[in-house]
């Protein structure tokens, strides 16, 4: 998969999409404060950085699993960039948001998660308190992404610090590591799994996933951008 169509399926469609999606997703059913996407938002908001980092790493940059590296390149060079407030800020979340909803699905201690609720950040440095809103977190970084990311990795804009063709190899590198890392999986398997695991050998696993149809909402999802939600105060997980 080139560059382009890479950034078109996985980043402009999938990634934000699927945050989009989550943005927009009401309380059902009385569940509140539970069930408002809270920690999957900025679950899939941290991973989408840290895979737009790799991308933007400098040149000459060997590509790696530095996933913290590749976190900061993002977080300092392109969301500050656009949005000053997170400045200084990217350990920080690394640590208590990144590291903690990844592993096990809860962030670190003093840590309170809102939706819909301004303002998207706030910090209690005597209590060690981190409080975030997850939309405004999100729409913060699809911003960053669109004014600064979107413009370089297109070519529209030149940066002194990575070029197209950098970007192209740590995608390929990305792609062959993953590719490894799936057939070493696959390799150890035993034999004797159940038939009914099997799925049609005609069946590509490059265009399907979770969406509507084999490959995932498109059209006039993409015009759903910022919008203006109900509040909600309700911590969310």
């Amino acid at each position: 998969m080139d560059l382009d169509a890479f950034i078109d399926q996985w980043i402009e469609s999938y990634l934000l999409h699927d945050l989009r999606n989550m943005a927009e997703l009401p309380l059902q059913r009385n569940e509140a404060p539970y069930g408002g996407t809270g920690y999957p938002m900025l679950a899939t908001t941290a991973a989408g950085m840290e895979l737009l980092g790799l991308l933007l790493m400098p040149d000459e940059t060997p590509f790696s699993r530095n996933g913290r590296g590749h976190f900061a390149n993002y977080w300092d060079n392109y969301l500050v960039p656009a949005r000053p407030l997170y400045l200084h800020l990217g350990d920080l979340f690394y640590k208590l948001i990144r590291h903690g909803i990844a592993h096990v699905f809860v962030a670190k201690n003093n840590v309170i998660v809102l939706k819909n609720r301004q303002p998207t950040l706030g910090i209690d440095r005597q209590r060690c308190v981190l409080r975030i809103d997850c939309t405004g977190f999100y729409r913060d970084f699809e911003a960053s992404y669109w004014e600064q990311a979107h413009p370089i990795i297109r070519g529209a804009r030149r940066s002194s610090s990575v070029s197209r063709e950098q970007m192209k190899r740590m995608l390929s590198a990305l792609l062959a590591s993953d590719q490894d890392t799936a057939e070493e999986a696959f390799r150890v398997l035993p034999s004797n799994l159940d038939p009914a695991l099997e799925i049609p050998r005609d069946l590509d696993p490059s265009t399907c996933h979770a969406g509507e149809g084999p490959t995932g909402p498109r059209g006039d999802q993409a015009d759903r951008t910022r919008r203006s939600m109900p509040g909600t105060a309700l911590p969310l997980g």
